[in-house]
């Protein structure tokens, strides 16, 4: 058995999405009277693209919109650049949501494997044995960041973004013997003695970047390689 799947979501504001892959394979297989085996699979990834939500989030643009977002506003100068200045003169933050919403960071994937291959043998009638494998992987990359131009990236004096990367691994191994009997069409016994082990293991990676000079930086590695004092 084996299946599928994609979906593809794009919100109604810009710069917002959310993808996902997803697949599934089952297989049995009777080598003989002896031997049997299988695996089970399962596949997921999936990426997320959106902004900041509340009141303090100057780029919602459902919260720009009803609190300080007037038509009497351009969005952008006669040139095509950003128009820059304040909607409110009391708060210099109120600017262009578009500027905000464009020069925003805020990413996740996430990528996720489990897979169970088993083995099972009849020693003799009524006697199995039978030993699986786990394993269940979690892979997530999330970035966030302001770009020196955004109105919360200037409180940090030229920018802000952090990069973090996190990975779960679980591995499980089980074995088992089983024995049925049924004696005279009325009467059973079953036996069953097993195992299991596990290991885990989790690794997290953060880094990040204040007063940033560039807004090329996409990466881990370009991020260190850029900036050498990455805290």
């Amino acid at each position: 058995f084996m299946s599928g799947g994609y979906s593809k979501n794009d919100a109604v504001t810009k710069g917002r999405k959310f993808d996902r892959i997803s697949a599934m394979l089952n297989l049995d297989h009777k080598v003989n009277k002896y031997l049997n085996m299988g695996v089970g699979v399962q596949f997921s990834n999936t990426s997320q693209i959106g902004h900041q939500e509340g009141s303090t989030a100057y780029d919602n643009p459902w919260w720009a919109a009803l609190s300080f977002l007037t038509y009497r506003w351009p969005a952008y100068n006669a040139d095509g650049s950003y128009w820059v200045e304040s909607y409110d003169l009391n708060n210099p933050n109120y600017k262009s949501p578009l500027l905000n919403n464009d020069t925003q960071i805020t990413e996740s994937a996430q990528t996720r494997l489990l897979m169970k291959p088993w083995v099972e043998v009849n020693i003799v009638e009524g006697l199995k044995a039978k030993t699986t494998f786990g394993y269940d992987g979690v892979y997530i990359h999330d970035k966030f960041g302001w770009l020196p131009e955004h109105a919360n990236g200037q409180a940090y004096g030229d920018g802000f973004l952090t990069i973090k990367k996190h990975e779960y691994l679980k591995l499980v191994s089980s074995s088992t013997l089983n024995y049925n009997k049924t004696f005279a069409d009325d009467h059973s016994l079953g036996a069953m003695v097993g195992w299991e082990a596990e290991s885990q293991q989790n690794y997290h990676d953060y880094m990040g970047k204040v007063d940033m000079a560039s807004t090329s930086v996409i990466s881990m590695s370009m991020l260190a390689n850029v900036y050498g004092d990455v805290t």
